[in-house]
């Protein structure tokens, strides 16, 4: 997995030719080629330590990145490697960007998800028991209060 304290060292430094070679540069966004992680992010080792390619470009680019902040895209592209399309942010402004974009998977969308917004629409509507409606639905008491409570779901 790709190492989120990556500095620059000499090896940093030292791997700029190698880094350039491994990416596609669009006009838009500049495309790494090379190795990725199971999220689709790009990552290339660096004095034995394994770095997110958008991290490194941005290190290339700016410096060290601050103690606690992340490196986010502007283009939510995790392939893009293009510094103009990067910026820095906590993981609370990480979160509320990718908010913000619409790109928040919830309801159907989540991929462990086994209601739809029918089933939530139908569970909010009906009189019946929690653990009636729980055997029905196939899923926990627990889950079919949160749905009835608007705790879950709160897109629909």
């Amino acid at each position: 997995m790709a190492n989120a304290k990556c500095t620059v060292t000499d090896g940093v430094r030292n791997s700029r030719l190698r880094f350039e070679s491994k990416v596609y540069r669009t006009g838009e966004c500049d495309i790494w080629l090379s190795t990725q992680t199971s999220s689709g992010y790009g990552r290339m080792s660096v004095d034995n330590t394994q770095c997110f390619a958008h991290r490194l470009a941005w290190m290339y680019e700016h410096g060290d990145i601050p103690d606690g902040m992340l490196v986010c895209h502007k283009c939510d592209n995790p392939l893009c490697v293009n510094p103009q399309h990067l910026f820095l942010g906590t993981t609370q402004e990480n979160t509320g960007d990718r908010q913000a974009k619409g790109r928040q998977a919830n309801g159907e969308r989540q991929h462990l998800a086994k209601l739809t917004a029918s089933d939530v629409i139908a569970i909010r509507a009906s009189g019946k028991l929690l653990r009636e409606l729980a055997a029905e639905y196939g899923v926990s008491i627990a889950t079919v209060s949160h749905v009835k409570r608007g705790d879950t779901w709160k897109h629909i």
